[in-house]
């Protein structure tokens, strides 16, 4: 019984064990770049703010698809009519990680089009990554089989043809940290930058096919079918019904040995030894809705279901089935996969006796902030159930909120029990070698109170350090962590579960009145680190504009040594040429944590009227980090007159570039060209950052570590982006003879660490032609092969060592010499008028569509720029 092995009792020290794995090592995509923010000018003409940390985000990359699951479920016969369907394949995608290897993460098409790629690294926890699933496909239309409830139902089928569809494989993760009965996910923040699974809500509930009912003209011998073998076996097992043998109406009617029947699936023979997360995936509950023919009508069920592209989690077969106990695990918040459906769920009768589970299989995918909205309802009934022991469990959750329950029943015992991790893409900056303090995010209790005001675990440390107690909680929300592992990527805090030895700061406990809340929440956010606490001067004109030296504008950064030590920095707001409204204030502090960014304020000189003035420099201030080009002062030997050639912002052609970059005019002197920029001064114009394009455009950071960030001067600005992360660019540079792309004003990518990308327009996939080898973003092999015919989707390409390849997942690329696109869709095509077929390549085929025929179409192909629809495995027709 399912409130046998998960009712928690909490005495004086009576605790259920929960383990919840320390994250460690894990990698996030975090916005790279700071942005110093210009603020409103006071009347004292100095301002201080913090940076923003959002000015260029990643563009979110999409690396999961899949087609419409349209699966068939037993041998039943239907004649059909003249519409014929093409052969569909499941897609696959994988999302890699240099340091580790990741599931496959199967992808349903008839979800929402926003898809993240979820990064995992478990600690000790071994994840095979499983190879694409080959496809079976037909060559020709053919006759198609439906799914049926019952042999002695009759069959029909609807006037378009369900395609053939090939076998895939689930991946699942063979291991779950478990103690005392109790298994939990492995412990993994979800990192893609900026998607937080606390906000998403279910967007890939399945639509029921069919109501489910039961058929009027049942009889004892009926024979009852199930689509999956699993189910069919876990009803055997309970019935006591020999593997091999048919389950009838008349075993179900006639069931007597107990009140309920119990349908667990880790007790079935086949199941018996593994994890909730580890069971194999049951792909459709078909079937299960005869269990309301029990003379009873009531089932103790726990199941785990699939998310996979061929998988059904339609929970209508519940519907109308009394239950003692429910346990649904799999995925619920997912969108990139099949989602089991909260509403659904709602619209179960509310179990009468045992716990209610609702558990994630994969890196916190269970419910959400939206869900448990949508939920809250239904297990307030199910606490008002009349009975004195309850249990409510949320199993790798991704809750912060749980507010929504603030109206369950609190005079009976009511358990909650949950763990969970909560990711922000709000980033944390750090200091090398110096604490780190911060606050956390808020998680929110049933009564509104704060759950995130008892940490005292990180992961983010060295795996010496690795303990309870290793985070110093400073009250408020506030925490210091020292000697954190300056390789880490992502900062991780919470509760730190059982692992590390008995402790009552490992959880998070709470009593409202006879219900008991026990907590377990890891929560993740980005890490950018910093060499040295700093602070940034921003020099701007009366009109709020950069006052510019050369062409670039003026800024300056200082760097401290400690946290807390006091800089003052009065000497550094002259500007040559320029007077500061008002004081000067902001330039005395204290370094912090946090980078700084002053912003002062000047009015322009006016200029004296001289023929022998000359401006002499840009800047006055001294110390600046960057390295301005260094005028020259032209010195003929002779008056001879110099002939200048003035550029406007008007100007058109190679002028619009020049003007663009700051260049008011050129020149030659002895034979060189010179530029003549801000203040009159003329510098040498191979000195001068060249603009190499104007024209945007998209760009991926290469797959082998950290890229750091410089500024127009090619300095290094102390940051810089992750690992295959995708950024928009502005222009292309050549600074110091070195091209580089600005995904930032002032902050440049080198180009040597980056590739030019193109994004498809439209959801795309590719078909594998051959074997195909599998390559990095720097065009090394990486060893590996797509089997023939298999398909992929693709958000986009690049020339890489001169051959355009698509990707087909984070760092894995494939020739174009071995991959054809094609745009998946899901339409019909009537042939009005005897219709030509064409294969792949556009050739004209001996048999065409016969006039006044409904043909199904998956995909769109473009041959020699003519588009072509597939009606069959390679029968197209002409788009005109």
């Amino acid at each position: 019984m399912l409130i046998d092995k998960r009712q928690v009792y909490l005495g004086a020290t009576l605790f259920s064990t929960m383990i919840l794995t320390a994250v460690s090592g894990q990698s996030v995509k975090a916005a790279a770049t700071t942005t110093a923010t210009t603020t409103q000018t006071s009347p004292s003409g100095s301002s201080t703010s913090k940076p923003e940390t959002t000015r260029t985000d990643p563009i979110a990359t999409s690396l999961s698809a899949s087609p419409s699951a349209m699966t068939t479920g037993s041998s039943s016969t239907v004649k059909t009519t003249s519409v014929i369907a093409p052969t569909t394949i499941p897609i696959k995608a994988t999302a890699t990680v240099p340091t580790s290897k990741v599931a496959v993460v199967p992808i349903d098409t008839s979800s929402s089009d926003t898809t993240s790629a979820t990064i995992k690294q478990p600690t000790s926890v071994a994840v095979k990554q499983p190879t694409p699933t080959t496809m079976a496909t037909s060559t020709a239309p053919s006759s198609v089989t439906a799914a049926t409830t019952s042999t002695s139902m009759s069959a029909t089928a609807s006037a378009v043809a369900s395609p053939t569809t090939s076998a895939t494989t689930t991946a699942t993760i063979p291991t779950s940290n478990s103690s005392s009965g109790l298994s939990l996910p492995a412990s993994s923040i979800p990192t893609q930058t900026p998607t937080d699974n606390t906000a998403a809500g279910t967007t890939t509930s399945t639509t029921p096919t069919d109501s489910y009912e039961l058929p009027a003209n049942l009889t004892d011998s009926s024979v009852v079918s199930f689509t999956d073998p699993v189910l069919g076996g876990m009803v055997k097992d309970a019935l006591g019904i020999k593997a091999g043998s048919d389950v009838t109406v008349g075993d179900i009617r006639n069931y007597h040995l107990a009140d309920s029947l119990t349908l667990n699936e880790w007790q079935t023979p086949s199941q018996k030894g593994l994890s909730e997360i580890t069971m194999a995936p049951i792909e459709s509950l078909n079937g299960i809705q005869y269990m309301r023919l029990l003379p009873k009508d009531m089932i103790s069920f726990t199941a785990r279901l699939g998310s996979d592209t061929k998988a059904n989690p339609d929970l209508t077969p519940l519907n109308g089935i009394k239950f003692n106990g429910l346990e649904l695990v799999g995925n619920f918040s997912n969108p990139n996969a099949k989602e089991i459906s909260a509403e659904q769920i709602t619209k179960l009768q509310v179990p009468s006796y045992g716990a209610v589970i609702l558990y994630g299989d994969n890196n916190y995918n269970g419910i959400n902030n939206s869900e448990l909205k949508t939920l809250a309802p239904w297990l307030i009934d199910y606490t008002n159930n009349g009975q004195q022991y309850n249990a409510i469990m949320f199993n790798g959750n991704a809750i912060s909120d749980y507010s929504p329950l603030k109206d369950v029943n609190r005079t009976a015992d009511l358990n909650f029990n949950n763990n969970g991790g909560v990711y922000s893409s709000i980033p944390i900056y750090a200091v090398k070698g110096q604490p780190i303090t911060f606050t956390s995010q808020p998680v929110t209790g049933i009564d509104g109170d704060d759950l995130a005001a008892g940490y005292h675990f990180s992961s983010t440390v060295p795996a010496d350090k690795l303990a309870n107690n290793n985070l110093i909680n400073l009250g408020n929300d506030q925490y210091k962590l020292v000697g954190a592992d300056p390789n880490a990527k992502v900062l991780t805090y919470g509760d730190a579960g059982f692992t590390y030895g008995y402790d009552p700061n490992a959880i998070t406990l709470k009593y409202y009145n006879k219900s008991v809340f026990i907590n377990i929440t890891v929560h993740g956010q980005p890490l950018i680190w910093q060499d040295h606490p700093n602070v940034t001067i921003d020099y701007v004109d009366a009109n709020g504009k950069p006052i510019m030296a050369n062409g670039v504008a003026m800024t300056k950064i200082v760097n401290g040594v400690n946290i807390g030590d006091s800089f003052d920095l009065t000497a550094d707001s002259t500007v040559a040429g320029y007077t500061l409204k008002g004081a000067a204030v902001g330039l005395k502090g204290a370094y912090t944590q946090d980078p700084q960014v002053i912003t002062l304020t000047y009015t322009k000189d006016p200029i004296a009227k001289s023929s022998s003035s000359n401006h002499s420099s840009s800047s006055s201030t001294t110390g600046i980090t960057v390295k301005p080009i260094k005028p020259i002062t032209i010195t003929p030997k002779s008056r001879e007159l110099v002939k200048i050639h003035y550029i406007n912002v008007t100007s058109t052609g190679k002028d619009a570039l020049l003007a663009d970059m700051g260049v008011e005019g050129t020149t030659m002197i002895k034979g060189k060209l010179y530029y003549l920029v801000g203040y009159k001064q003329f510098v040498l114009a191979s000195d001068y950052n060249i603009t190499k394009s104007s024209t945007p455009g998209v760009i991926r950071s290469l797959g082998f570590g950290y890229t750091g960030l410089v500024n127009a001067y090619g300095d290094s600005l102390g940051f810089g982006v992750s690992v295959n992360s995708e950024w928009k660019y502005s222009r292309i540079v050549t600074i110091a003879g070195a091209d580089y792309y600005e995904i930032a004003p002032d902050e440049y990518l080198p180009a040597s660490s980056s590739i030019a990308f193109t994004p498809v327009a439209v959801k795309t996939n590719v078909n594998i032609v051959g074997k195909a080898d599998l390559y990095d973003s720097q065009g090394k092999s990486l060893g590996a092969t797509l089997p023939a015919g298999s398909d992929w989707f693709t958000d986009g390409c690049a020339i890489i060592n001169g051959v355009k390849m698509y990707r087909v997942a984070t760092d894995e690329w494939v020739s174009e010499m071995n991959a054809n696109t094609y745009q998946p869709v899901s339409t019909i095509c009537r042939a009005t008028a005897d219709t030509a077929l064409y294969d792949a390549s556009g050739r004209v085929l001996s048999r065409g569509l016969p006039a006044g025929t409904v043909w199904k179409v998956d995909r769109i192909i473009t041959v020699d720029g003519q588009r072509y629809e597939r009606v069959s495995t390679n029968e197209y027709v002409r788009v005109d």
